[in-house]
């Protein structure tokens, strides 16, 4: 047999006696489940006799809106039956409708429409009898008239849909359509044709609509195809100077309707390439010719017109202004000089020569010029030459400048110097900047004298300079400029040097006596010279100047610190001194390795025992599987846990003493660690909290294996909270700390669950726990005669932690078994196999 989700009994019917499954109390149990679901009430001795209805009810008549239906009730007994009416539309009673006749309103459309007759008379009970449901269906309208189109079937010509009478209420609407196909947005009583629609057809198609009413379509006769629209030209002119280098400017005149326009200049009757906008600007090759401006007028559906403007002669170009050039700017080397044309109207293209004492400079094109040093002396002119088609070249010079003087440099910034004036600390020259640019030399000054070979950019202080002043002068060169000199101001005196890296040292090595302590001292920055000197509690150490030290018996509970010195010309002495170690200990006389007892089984806990130590100590534990710390695990007592289940474990302890040097000892290994022990052993009633706590535990279950978790002692069926009965395989059960008590036969031993090992993928029958037992995935067994299987939230035994199941009886049989479900349970399938994850 297989195990199914357990069921509670009815009240009244006992649970099998300890250790006695007697198969008459399966069926008394069984009975009286179904008596309890499916039995009825008995019928009351005084009850009146129903009124007998009609075979049938049902509806006649036309069931569309606009009509009356009729219900039509059949034959009632006894005689003198008083017949009621009431009518429904979707199960929802029609608001006062009792009569037998009902008028079908537009709201019914589409609505199941039933009536219910209900019989009564003196003596009997009443009765009622619903019709079958008929669905009310759309009403007809009765004046549909075809409408007629009236207009010129031309392109931008209107035309009007003349819709005939409707019935009353009737709402229409519009659809023009070309050559039977819709318009789109043409949905109003008048419609223009457009381009598209030349050599088509119009039709318009009314639609009148009311509410409760099939709509109906009409369509008009279709017109003529849809002709050509007549496009009305303007009159063109040009407006504007009729002169070389002055724009005309083409007018189109006013078209109805408005087209979409191109255009075309002409000189003397022949097209001017380009020339097709509304301006043309003459040329000095079209002066004494006749220009004329065409335009043409294009729109889709109308025929195409042109027109041409009364033609106009070009005359020819003149400059207004020619003004002479002047310079601008000072005449000086490195000094930037710029022509300025003056206003020429129209305005040409320009070239530039610049002279130096009426001697062209080679490539000075530009409209500006800076004199070089070969300039010097001399004066400077400039000619500019105009250029313009259609208008002659024309020359202009200005004035000549003053002689070019000396170039003086417009910017010559009193040097800075950045940093500070410290023996060791490099100095920084910053000169400025200098304009124009300038070739810069350094001489620096202690004292203001001059430091021989300093001609750099940067100088670092030596000792020699110390407690004087520095400077720096710089000096800035250019061919064709005045040499300038500039000084910076004092620094401060020059002060002693620090070092610049300092480090505190350290010591390294355990203060205990007769063990060595090292000093490091670090990387001093610049190099310097060392010297030590070791200390206790503050106190100097005679003798002990060496980088290394020994605490001796005197040393015993002082701290020790070591000073370095740094000792280097033209620098302050740098003085450092270390932390101070721990206090000066001494060693344990006597040490033991640790031992650990106790079982070693996941859950249970194993105790350390430190051994004897002298003098005593105080000890710290912590505690270790297979050589890892466990996170934690720091007490004298350790309670293993799943993770520790087929390892090692040891625990080491620290010894610490006021006075005596710590020592760590590890203890031997463990034996493996062995799987939970048995919470319960045998068959009987158990008091949860006292025999077991609140948990979920496994049994290896068995043929008649029972348990049942209880709200109280006995065997009241009542007390039953859940129950289970299986013939094989593991069980599960989640206990409660609400449950009192627990019940369990053939079950074998009961053990808390606990993750051992690696989830299975192919399992047996029996109760599983994902991700404990088997790993999620999708399964198949061969299933059986009488297969079960359940997928479970929970193992507390309730139908609620039921997820999905299944009973069959025959053939495979396949599940997904999902990583958030808590368990699986099966009975007779065979075994279990994961298809895939």
């Amino acid at each position: 047999m297989s195990s199914k989700p357990a069921l509670r009994p009815p009240a009244g019917v006992s649970r099998p006696a300890a250790g006695r499954r007697q198969s008459s109390v399966v069926v008394a149990l069984l009975v009286a489940l179904v008596a309890s679901l499916f039995g009825a009430s008995p019928a009351l001795a005084d009850e009146l006799p129903p009124v007998v209805p009609a075979a049938t009810v049902s509806i006649s008549g036309d069931a569309s809106v606009g009509q009356t239906v009729t219900a039509e009730p059949g034959t009632w007994g006894p005689d003198g039956v008083t017949l009621a009416y009431t009518w429904f539309a979707d199960d929802v009673p029609v608001d006062g409708q009792t009569e037998p006749e009902l008028a079908l309103a537009p709201d019914l459309l589409g609505r199941a429409l039933t009536v219910r007759v209900t019989g009564s008379a003196d003596g009997y009970a009443p009765a009622s009898k619903d019709s079958d449901p008929v669905t009310v269906a759309a009403g007809t309208l009765g004046s549909t008239p075809v409408p007629t189109v009236t207009g010129v079937a031309q392109v931008g010509s209107p035309l009007v849909a003349e819709t005939g009478t409707w019935d009353q209420g009737v709402t229409v609407s519009y659809q023009w359509l070309a050559d039977a196909s819709p318009i789109p947005d043409a949905t109003a009583s008048r419609f223009t044709p457009h381009a598209a629609h030349r050599g088509s057809t119009i039709t318009v198609e009314v639609t009148g609509a009311l509410t409760g009413y099939a709509s109906v379509t009409k369509s008009s006769t279709p017109t003529s195809a849809v002709a050509l629209g007549d496009l009305v030209e303007g009159v063109p002119t040009i407006t504007g100077t009729a002169r070389v280098g002055q724009t005309l400017v083409g007018q189109t005149g006013t078209w109805s309707p408005v087209p979409g326009f191109t255009y075309q200049w002409f000189v003397d009757g022949k097209p001017i390439s380009d020339a097709t906008g509304t301006t043309f600007v003459p040329q000095s090759a079209h002066q004494g010719k006749a220009v004329t401006f065409e335009v043409t007028g294009t729109l889709a559906g109308y025929e195409s017109r042109g027109a041409t403007t009364a033609p106009v002669v070009i005359g020819a170009g003149a400059y207004s202004s020619t003004p002479v050039p002047t310079i601008s700017g000072t005449a000086r080397v490195g000094t930037t000089l710029t022509a300025a044309t003056g206003a020429w109207a129209p305005t040409p293209a320009f070239s530039y020569q610049w002279y130096a004492d009426g001697v062209a400079v080679t490539g000075a094109t530009n409209s500006w010029f800076t004199p070089q040093a070969a300039h010097r002396g001399k004066r400077l002119s400039v000619s500019v030459t105009s250029t313009l088609s259609g208008y002659p070249t024309t020359a202009r010079t200005s004035a000549q400048t003053a002689a070019v003087a000396y170039g003086v440099f417009t910017a010559a910034p009193t040097p800075t110097i950045s940093g500070t004036a410290r023996v060791g600390v490099t100095l920084k020259a910053v000169p400025g900047a200098w304009s124009p640019g300038a070739t810069l030399s350094y001489q620096w000054r202690a004292d203001g004298a001059a430091v021989t070979g300093a001609t750099n950019s940067w100088f670092t202080v030596q000792a020699a300079q110390r407690a004087k002043r520095i400077t720096v002068t710089v000096t800035a060169r250019r061919d064709g400029f005045t040499t300038a000199t500039r000084t910076s101001a004092a620094t401060a005196t020059v002060a002693y040097g620090v070092f610049t890296t300092a480090p505190t040292p350290r010591i390294t090595g355990y203060p205990q006596i007769g063990w060595t302590l090292t000093a490091t001292a670090g990387t001093w920055a610049p190099w310097a010279s060392l010297s030590y000197q070791w200390k206790a509690n503050g106190v100097v150490i005679k003798g002990a100047t060496a980088s290394t030290y020994k605490p001796v018996s005197a040393d015993f509970a002082k701290r020790i610190t070591v000073t370095v010195t740094a000792k280097r010309p033209g620098y302050t002495n740098g003085v450092r001194t270390s932390a101070a170690t721990i206090p000066v200990t001494k060693p344990f006389t006597t040490i033991a390795t640790p031992t650990i007892s106790g079982t070693t089984r996941v859950f249970s806990t194993l105790t350390a025992k430190p051994g004897y130590w002298y003098p005593a100590p105080s000890f710290g534990y912590q505690w270790k599987r297979n050589g890892a710390i466990i996170t934690g695990a720091t007490s004298s007592t350790y309670r293993m846990v799943e993770a520790d289940y087929g390892k090692r474990v040891t625990v080491t302890i620290t010894a610490r003493r006021t006075g005596y040097t710590p020592v760590t000892r590890t203890s031997a290994a463990s034996a493996t660690i062995l799987g939970p022990a048995a919470t319960l052993s045998g068959d009987g009633m158990y008091r949860v909290g006292v025999s077991l706590g609140a948990g979920t535990y496994v049994a290896p279950g068995g043929d008649g294996c029972y348990w049942e978790r209880r709200s109280y002692a006995g065997s009241d069926l009542d007390g039953i909270i859940a129950n289970d009965l299986s013939f094989g395989g593991r069980r599960i059960v989640t206990i409660s700390s609400s449950d009192a008590y627990f019940v369990t036969e053939d079950c074998g031993s009961w053990t808390r669950l606990a993750k051992l090992g690696t989830p299975s993928t192919s399992f047996g029958q029996g109760a599983q726990r994902v991700n404990i037992h088997i790993q999620p995935g999708l399964y198949k067994a061969p299933g059986g005669d009488g297969c079960y299987w359940a997928t479970l939230s929970g193992f507390g035994g309730t139908l609620d932690e039921i997820i999905d199941n299944d009973i069959s009886f025959g053939g495979a049989q396949y599940v997904q078994i999902e990583s958030g479900f808590v368990g699986f349970d099966s009975a007779d399938c065979g075994t279990w196999v994961r298809l895939s994850s």
